[in-house]
């Protein structure tokens, strides 16, 4: 039964291989991960079951692996069927080429060689074939002119040739004598740790660097809703300021005609016109106005109300990734909160500078808040892509030596942040 499953392991191993390969060297046809999963797993247990249980016969079950192998790669890429039968070859000729490698080396060496043994030596194969199509893959890199990067040779080699000497420890097929090897093995393990905590924090980054990505994208969002929003209302107030004189000469007409209700409403129609453009946020801060005004038409949809006091330089310039990322933030927390709320769904902004320094405060109405080991967390469903927001505020924070501080008191939500040097 042991057995069974470290070759089920292997094989599944070998299936992530190709997958891999193909990702990186041919198109994509389909991008639906549903679908993607689903083809990659039938492949999978169809070849499995053919293997071990239908097929004994080893040219039959490779006619059938290279048949298996071909049609799923022709459904799921696009490429030309040159590329996809070479693609083909490639694959199947690598992992053969390896496995009768590891065999003439197992036989020269003496190794021992047993029903235990092979089932480790088949894995040991799929983590050569594994190096061999990094490394592949490493040149087609190179070919479209991007440097590999440290991360991609720790891949190829330390974590692959650490796993490999571990298990020729396990079957006594090591160079050196136990004690020896048995350091050395013990260090393989600490340096994969090591190596995988490296992948790990570099796989964080990249998180947080899409995350960053999304709230550019978002902010450049708020520039364009910002200035379209200006130049509607400039334009309109432009006409207006055009057509004043026959504006007057009308409403005198309704002054001597003595029609004064329509005067009234001819003139609460103009002075609709002029204070459009008295948004919430007016400081002229593009960075502030921008994301404050969005956010509160976004809100006012909702029957949420912004309260805005500013004190806020006209050309302070500031970060514009992490202003976005503060105060966005913020305010969406507030937002999501009251957006169930009946009554009282007010959201009061304090934003101040002090010379270089910024302050941001947000207060809302709560009704109920979820904490864990001190942390806030989001009422969303789907939290795994929410509550990072928090996170990186902090970070924020951090980068600019500055402090924040949360409280939930007397029913009320309050979020203050200081951020140091902030403003040029």
């Amino acid at each position: 039964m042991g057995l069974t499953v470290l070759l089920m392991t292997a094989e599944f191993f070998t299936t992530i291989i190709q997958r891999i390969f193909c990702e990186n060297t041919l198109t994509r046809r389909i991008n639906k991960p549903a679908v993607d999963i689903g083809i990659w797993g039938g492949y999978y247990v169809c070849i499995n079951i053919m293997t071990y249980y239908v097929l004994h016969n080893i040219w039959f079950n490779m006619l059938f692996s290279l048949a298996a192998f071909f049609l799923v790669v022709r459904v799921l890429y696009s490429n030309s069927l040159k590329s996809v039968l070479f693609v083909t070859f490639f694959i199947y000729l690598t992992g053969m080429g390896t496995e009768v490698l590891l065999f003439f080396l197992v036989q020269y060496l003496e190794w021992p060689l047993n029903e235990d043994t092979e089932t480790v030596y088949a894995i040991i194969s799929r983590i050569i074939c594994f190096c061999v199509i990094k490394i592949v893959l490493l040149v087609v890199k190179k070919k479209r002119n991007v440097e590999p990067d440290l991360q991609d040779w720790l891949e190829v080699f330390v974590v692959p040739a650490g796993s490999i000497w571990i298990l020729l420890t396990l079957v006594k097929a090591e160079p050196f004598s136990e004690q020896a090897s048995s350091f050395v093995a013990s260090a393989i393990i600490l340096l994969i740790n090591i190596v995988t905590y490296y992948l790990y924090e570099r796989s964080k980054e990249a998180e947080e660097k899409r995350i960053r990505e999304k709230v550019l994208e978002k902010q450049c969002e708020y520039y364009i809703r910002q200035n379209k929003e200006s130049q509607k209302w400039w334009e309109e107030l432009r006409n207006f300021r055009h057509d004043i004189k026959q504006r007057y000469l009308l409403e005198k007409m309704l002054i001597d005609s003595g029609k004064y209700s329509e005067l009234e409403r001819y003139c609460n129609e103009n002075l609709k016109l002029i204070t459009r453009g008295n948004l919430v946020s007016n400081t002229g801060n593009i960075y502030i106005d921008s994301i404050i005004n969005y956010k509160a038409e976004y809100a006012s949809q909702m029957g949420i109300e912004f309260e805005v006091k500013e004190n806020i330089p006209k050309d302070g310039e500031m970060n514009a990734e992490d202003i976005c990322i503060c105060l966005g933030n913020l305010l969406d927390n507030a937002i999501e909160e009251l957006a169930g709320h009946s009554a009282g769904k007010k959201i009061d902004v304090k934003i101040r500078a002090d010379g270089t320094n910024l302050f941001i405060n947000i207060v809302n109405p709560y009704r109920t808040v979820r904490k864990e080991k001190g942390k806030y967390l989001t009422h969303k469903a789907d939290s795994s892509n929410h509550g990072l927001g928090l996170i990186i505020v902090r970070q924020i924070v951090e980068k600019y030596n500055g402090q924040i501080e949360i409280h939930d008191e007397n029913g009320l939500f309050d979020v203050a942040v200081l951020l140091y040097d902030f403003i040029h």
